[in-house]
């Protein structure tokens, strides 16, 4: 027997404010997460005796949550830095440059992720419902 007054699951969940977190988010970001992700498990192994590594770690975590999460200013940061590391490591490790460029490509191809067109609809997880009364 329900409560009088009581609210159903559905209109529960009706005032919870929908994140842009999976449905959004493109998949070029999802392969940059990744692969910040797998330089911050390195990071954190390398930080007992390479203690600046821990800096490293803190970006990566700030890059994968502001991009995952569409933070403009984390878009900007994340190509300025990766194109520093492009440049910088491509004569000493010219891979490890090369995996820079692909973080930076696939950053840049998400442009409009973060920077969507006006007449564009906007990413969320639940469909927008117009109601018409005639």
């Amino acid at each position: 027997m329900a409560l009088k007054g009581a609210r159903t699951t559905d209109e529960y969940f009706d005032e919870v404010p929908v994140a842009r977190i999976s449905s959004g988010v493109p998949w070029q970001i999802w392969i940059v997460v990744f692969m910040l992700g797998l330089e911050g498990i390195g990071n954190l192994l390398s930080i007992p005796y390479q203690p600046q590594a821990a800096r490293w770690l803190a970006f990566k975590c700030l890059a994968i949550t502001g991009l995952i999460r569409g933070w403009r200013f984390v878009f900007w940061l994340s190509l300025v830095v990766a194109g520093m590391h492009v440049l910088g490591f491509s004569l000493r490790a010219p891979f490890v440059a090369f995996l820079n460029l692909m973080d930076v490509l696939l950053v840049a191809s998400s442009f409009r992720h973060f920077y969507p067109q006006a007449d564009s609809s906007p990413h969320t997880l639940k469909p927008q419902v117009r109601e018409i009364h005639l």
